[in-house]
């Protein structure tokens, strides 16, 4: 995704790091890096946010080449 209209969320995606990703147990239940297919099949569950699950859904059909699914106005 590119351009003036692109959210945040999918220009912070892609990060990188200097040492392991050791996430607090006392705030992060479980954290795992997914596949696409694995990430489709869990974001429509409950744990993820609307905004979370919005962004996923628009990124998807960019992805697919079709148009993005129409979001709440900015």
């Amino acid at each position: 995704m590119r351009g003036r209209d692109q959210p945040v969320l999918a220009r912070s995606a892609r990060g990188g790091a200097d040492r392991a990703v050791a996430p607090d147990p006392d705030e992060i239940a479980w954290y795992d890096w997914l596949t696409e297919p694995q990430l489709a099949e869990l974001v429509d569950d409950e744990a993820f946010v609307p905004d979370a699950r919005q962004a996923y859904h628009r990124w998807a059909a960019l992805r697919r080449g079709g148009p993005a699914p129409a979001g709440p106005a900015d």
